[in-house]
């Protein structure tokens, strides 16, 4: 883009970034790399943020798990999507969702949003479970909801 940025500006532009919520390192090295910073220079922010406990992808992915599950039902692949684009590693999010969101809470989720279709009037089995997983619900958790003995197929 333009001229390369000195080292103070890169950490201004990082702590704004951080000030108006976390961010993951990804995110941060995404947004100096676009405002024209050099990868080394990048790097070295981010060791520091990381350094001083201002980046934390773990607590980043809890954050964001824990405030996206009290909204919209989703499944863990969704979930697990939304981490990832957000620049958390697989791994790291694949064990966050495992200690946040539990298989019994996913299905849970999935009945409830059932539910949610039937008061609406969706009473078509193949619609549902499309919907379910378009929502990242699994094939086994989206069955399993549909077959629940509380809201059986009609």
């Amino acid at each position: 883009m333009s001229q390369e940025i000195t080292l103070k500006r890169a950490r201004g532009i990082a702590f704004k970034m951080l000030g108006f919520r976390a961010r993951t390192c990804h995110q941060v090295r995404a947004a100096l790399l676009k405002k024209g910073a050099p990868e080394a220079l990048a790097a070295e922010v981010i060791d520091e943020l990381l350094e001083a406990g201002y980046l934390n992808d773990r607590e980043f992915a809890q954050n964001y798990l824990s405030v996206r599950l009290e909204q919209k039902a989703h499944g863990r692949r969704y979930y697990l999507a939304k981490l990832c684009q957000a620049g958390v590693d697989t791994q790291l999010a694949k064990e966050v969702l495992e200690e946040v969101y539990t298989k019994h809470q996913e299905e849970e989720q999935a009945i409830r949003f059932v539910e949610r279709l039937r008061q609406r009037g969706e009473t078509c089995p193949q619609k549902i479970l499309r919907k379910l997983a378009n929502r990242g619900f699994s094939a086994s958790v989206s069955r399993s909801a549909l077959n629940e003995e509380n809201y059986p197929p009609e």
